[in-house]
């Protein structure tokens, strides 16, 4: 029973190690969506942390001895941790409302300072009781002599084993799948369940005090002599237990925390840029330092048995500095060793298993080694078992201050003075120092301390001037060229060569690369943004991220931007109406680069502008000081949204934050991606903003951004937005993206209100305790993305437009946008489908109905369809539809008969007047001069002067006319009759010249057509395809692939012989044409088909 018992403790302290982790993790979480993820504010959460397991560590080492039952004591700290993590899920709630009232309005150091004493006030009183319970453990277990060193070991090990145990169950799989809250309770009951265990096997007193008295280690686990280490020559019971001794253990302690924290933030920090900073890579990480710590503790116990444990103290710590600067010159190959262990030319790592495969390659080793520190302290203070628990206490306690210290310098003094890789340096540095402290403090001769110290002087010496590098160039933009980094590495020196700017901030590294002339900013290796090319010198995501919120914000007071980027969002919202714009952005770094390339770019900074002010802090933490209802607008555009922090600016309780921020009236404008998601992301997404914002829209533009922008009250997309989009202001940001007309907006928008209502309604929510988008985008693979057509089938039962949308529409537009929004999805088969079931209830005109219709019909492919509709229209547009469509499938003769018997005249008159001309008929010719004539459309200029110089003067008016040259590459026909006139003529050259030019426009026109077939194919539209594909084939009858796709799609139809004449045929005009044969072969082969080729042999398909 008494090994019961004593197991008992290891299993207690094991779920207490889990739980530490779990609650530094959601404890961290719930802290953050309070005061924030910048720098300043995870620092005070962490300082707090770290603080309360020191006084713990302290304070348990110095009452453990005077406590009568230390078991039940410790029993009762584990269940009163558990309570208070309970506890906290009801004063974390209280603490944001604190928060909020003391910080509104207060200056930066006073906020910095509320954040510290209410994290202090969550925080301490259970890190204390934490850090007292593997002393007050201690002194149970102790043995007389000096083996509780050992003893103390084995629990630390445990203790360490269920800390990393904990890291990884929390951050791999309780926070996905059962969210923060329940993560913090079933942390909570582990706590409580290895107090109540404990109890439960130490229920008498009698028990408790006979245990104390004869503690001995559990069965299985190594046992020690007492007289172990007493050999002469390692001077061990002259050395241990003194008083100097003590403070040497303590000072070594502090100095390996110092440097062992300050290394685990840097590596962090280059681990990071590698796999991303994701929550389940952080947890990678963590789970690999901790296992190492613990390997590295077994390894101190069994060493320190036989070895002078100062010596071996400043043994290992020289060997740590040796692993830094390995380390340094391994982590340039990290890329490549993720490429190898995944398996795939992708550097965006997303399967936990090679990101734990990764973080292991650096952190095992070093990690290892400096597991050694804690327990060669231990045996290096000594004493008996009357001391063990004082002297635990107090190495623990200066070993946790020390790592505070280390983790706070290396990230707010080293990395930003010397950069990671001179932090780096210094922790090497810090390792031989220590080194030679631990070696000083195990010598008595005065002449071997003197040599410790050159040496140390010496060693730290040649780390600095032989300057160890970690390459970070390539580490940054190794993913923007992953096959070269696998294959080549970092010993390309081309990786370097594009960077014109690299600044190391506190919480990423930011760089600018020069790529072909256009400058494009980076965060981690990440992109961001750029600069270069044509005005604006941006994409239309950005163009429409700023215009938006001017286009339907009601007021234009106070708005506020969430993330810089390289500030092309502010400028264009700077370029509006606004009276001020708040820019937060959490990287300073990124300020810097931005305005470098708008300097580059010879443009004034947006920040330069009096109505700016930018504050470099973490955007929630300031929404929660802000006044209610102070904006007018706020734009969210976090990049990456799979990182940990970003992810916080989807959830439901932002959106609250934000909407508490916004007057009634006030929208909100946030980007998604459309790469590395999928379309249920995306319904959530558009779901939760939902839940706190019920009215909105959404555009997609570039193929890769989905903006979304919403309101509490009704947006409508009508007059007031047409006016302002045509606005001097905005001008500038939209005519370039051809965006600057209310029909070109329209036509881009995917969900109007009813659309947003519908999209993902039954989508579960963002929020807080269940981040969904961080976790689920974390183990996308970045090849996969959302395409128009999975949005067109995720809303395929709601209309594109609804009543009401359309009654909002400037009345003059509305059938223009109906023509504009066709366009926009001709490819797309549900997209259109869509958009028709819109047409019943809207309010349109039998003509303009009838135009739409064929439209419609004409992106189907249904061309019969599309002329009866077109034909049944007076709409001009649909008389010159109608003409084109004719003289796109060659119906020429049609199209001169329907044209000849109408009355509407279409709105250009070029089809009608090249198909008169290629019947060769003069009375249509006249006709369609005299329509070209009253049209009097500038396209029709030059066909017109070109048929009236052949009708005045026949051959010798077509060739003499200087209209004609533009003409041959436009009109086969103009081309084909050119070519008869010089052969007429007897001019044989010209004729050639002419047939060459006709031959060139029906290869370009079938390369066209062909072109459009393979976009509706790929867009899920096979009948338009296959009209388009039949196009090409018309034009030039040797169009391999033109050829290859009509079969393979009347193949699927079932209409085998007709697709197997069309490769006949194909095969027979390709002959000597390698290229389009090799098409037409291979499509046989795939479908089976035997295929007669021009030589008189077959080919047998298999």
């Amino acid at each position: 029973m008494r090994i019961l018992r004593q197991l008992s403790l290891y299993v207690a302290l094991f779920l207490s190690g889990g739980a530490a982790l779990a609650y530094q993790t959601t404890w961290g979480r719930m802290l953050d969506r309070v005061f924030g993820v910048g720098d300043l504010a995870v620092a005070t959460v962490l300082a707090a942390f770290f603080l309360g397991l020191g006084i713990g560590s302290a304070t348990g080492g110095r009452i453990a001895d005077r406590l009568r039952f230390p078991v039940w004591t410790y029993a009762g700290l584990e269940v009163a941790i558990g309570l208070w993590a309970l506890l906290s899920l009801l004063l974390v709630p209280n603490v944001h409302a604190l928060y909020t009232n003391v910080g509104a309005g207060a200056g930066f150091g006073v906020v910095t300072a509320i954040r510290f004493v209410l994290a202090l006030a969550v925080l301490l009183p259970p890190t204390i009781l934490m850090g007292a319970t593997l002393p007050i453990l201690v002194r149970v277990v102790a043995r007389t002599g000096d083996a509780w060193s050992s003893q103390a070991t084995w629990l630390y090990v445990v203790n360490t084993l269920g800390a990393a145990t904990g890291a990884g169950v929390t951050g791999l799989y309780l926070l996905p799948t059962i969210g923060n809250r329940l993560t913090l309770i079933s942390a909570a009951g582990a706590s409580v369940a290895g107090g109540l265990l404990v109890l439960a096997l130490y229920r008498a007193r009698g028990q408790v005090a006979a245990e104390v008295e004869a503690a001995n280690i559990p069965a299985g686990l190594p046992a020690q002599n007492d007289q172990d280490d007493q050999g002469p020559e390692h001077s061990i019971v002259a050395l241990e237990g003194r008083p100097s001794q003590v403070a040497l253990a303590c000072t070594l302690a502090a100095m390996a925390g110092l440097s062992a924290l300050s290394g685990e933030v840097l590596w962090t920090r280059v681990l990071r840029i590698v796999v991303h900073g994701t929550t389940p890579a952080f947890a990678s990480m963590l789970v690999c330092y901790l296992v190492g710590i613990a390997g590295g503790s077994l390894i101190a116990e069994r060493l320190g048995r036989t070895m002078n444990p100062g010596r071996l103290f400043g043994h290992l710590q020289a060997i740590l500095a040796a692993l830094t600067v390995g380390s340094m010159a391994l982590a340039p190959h990290l890329p490549r060793f993720l490429g190898l262990v995944s398996g795939e030319a992708d550097l965006d790592p997303y399967r936990t298993w090679t990101i734990l495969a990764t973080a292991a390659a650096l952190l095992l080793p070093l990690s290892l080694a400096l597991g050694t520190s804690i327990p060669l302290a231990w045996r290096l203070a000594g004493g008996g078992a009357e001391s063990a628990a004082k002297h635990a206490g107090r190495i623990l306690a200066w070993n946790t201050l020390g790592g505070l210290l280390g983790s706070v310098l290396a990230g707010f003094v080293f990395v930003p003075l010397v950069g990671i890789e001179g932090a780096l340096m210094a922790v090497a540095a810090l390792h031989i120092t220590t080194a030679a402290v631990a070696y000083v403090g195990s010598v008595r001769r005065i002449v071997t301390r003197i040599a410790v110290v050159a040496l140390a002087l010496g060693g730290a010496t040649a780390i600095f001037v032989t300057k160890p590098s970690i390459n970070l160039p390539f580490l940054l933009h190794a993913r923007n060229d992953a096959t070269n980094a696998i294959i080549a590495g970092p010993a390309e020196s081309t990786w370097e060569s594009q960077i014109k700017f690299l600044e190391e901030g506190r919480n990423t590294t930011v760089t600018i690369t020069d790529e072909d002339g256009l400058w494009r900013l980076y965060n981690d290796g990440r992109p961001e943004s750029g600069f270069g090319g044509d005005a604006p010198g941006f994409g239309a995501e950005l163009s429409m991220l700023g215009s938006l919120p001017t286009l339907f914000a009601k007021e234009h007071g106070r708005a506020m931007v969430i993330g810089l980027g390289a500030g092309h969002t502010a400028a264009v919202m700077l370029g509006g109406p606004w009276e001020a714009l708040d820019v937060v952005e959490l990287e300073g770094a990124v300020v810097t680069a931005a305005r470098r390339l708008y300097e580059h770019e010879n443009v004034p900074f947006p920040l330069d502008d009096e109505r700016a002010t930018l504050i470099v802090d973490d955007a929630r933490a300031r929404l929660v000081l802000s006044e209610p209802g102070v904006y007018d607008a706020i734009v969210s555009q976090p990049s990456h949204p799979w990182l940990a922090g970003s992810s916080a600016l989807y959830t439901k309780e932002f959106f609250a934050e934000a909407a508490r921020a916004l007057t009634d009236d006030g929208v909100m404008c946030i980007w998604v991606n459309l790469f590395r998601t999928e379309i249920a992301t995306l319904e959530t997404v558009t779901a939760t903003l939902r839940s706190v914002f019920p009215y909105g829209h959404a555009f997609v533009v570039e193929d890769s951004s989905f903006i979304l922008i919403a309101s509490r009250s009704p947006l409508p997309l009508d007059e007031t937005v047409a006016e302002r989009v045509r606005s001097p202001e905005l001008r500038p940001y939209m005519n370039p993206q051809g965006l600057d007309h209310i029909v070109d907006l329209a036509a881009v928008r995917e969900l109007d209100p009813t659309g947003f209502a519908a999209f993902g309604a039954d989508a579960p929510l963002i929020s807080d305790d269940r981040p969904l988008l961080e976790f689920t985008l974390a183990q996308t693979p970045s090849g996969v993305s959302v395409a128009y057509t999975d949005i067109d089938r995720a809303v395929l039962g709601t209309p594109w437009l609804s009543p009401e949308a359309f009654e909002e529409l400037p009345a003059g537009r509305r059938d223009d946008i109906l023509l504009a929004r066709i366009r926009e999805v001709e490819n797309r088969a549900d997209g259109l489908s869509r958009l028709s079931r819109s047409l019943p209830a809207l309010d349109l005109t039998r003509s303009e109905r009838e135009l739409i219709l064929g439209r419609i019909a004409e992106a189907r492919g249904d061309a019969r369809g599309a002329l009866g509709h077109y034909d049944a229209s007076e709409d001009p547009d649909a008389a010159e539809a109608a003409d084109d469509l004719r003289y796109a499938e060659r119906a020429l003769y049609q199209l001169l008969a329907v044209a000849g018997d109408r009355v509407t005249p279409p709105d250009q008159a070029r089809s009608y007047l090249s198909a008169a001309f290629a019947v060769g008929d003069d009375a249509q010719i006249d006709r369609a001069l005299e329509v070209a004539r009253i049209v009097d459309d500038p396209g029709d200029a030059t066909l017109f002067e070109v048929l009236q110089a052949y009708r005045d003067d026949d051959c010798e008016g077509l060739l003499s006319t200087p209209a004609l040259g533009a003409e041959l590459r436009q009109d086969e026909y103009v081309a084909f009759e050119a070519e008869r006139c010089a052969f007429l003529l007897g001019d044989d050259d010209s004729a050639r010249h002419y047939a060459e030019e006709r031959m060139r426009t029906r290869r370009a026109l079938a390369l066209e057509e062909g072109t459009a077939g393979r976009e509706a194919e790929t867009a899920g539209n096979p009948s338009a395809a296959l009209r388009h594909f039949r196009r090409s084939i018309a034009a030039n009858p040797a169009h391999g692939p033109s050829s290859a796709a009509v079969a393979r799609i009347l193949w699927d139809r079932g209409q085998t012989e007709e697709a197997a004449e069309i490769l006949r045929r194909a095969a027979d005009a390709a002959e000597g044409l390698p290229q389009s044969a090799a098409a037409i072969e291979n499509a046989a082969s795939s479908l089976g088909i035997s295929l007669s080729i021009a030589d008189g042999t077959v080919l047998d398909g298999d």
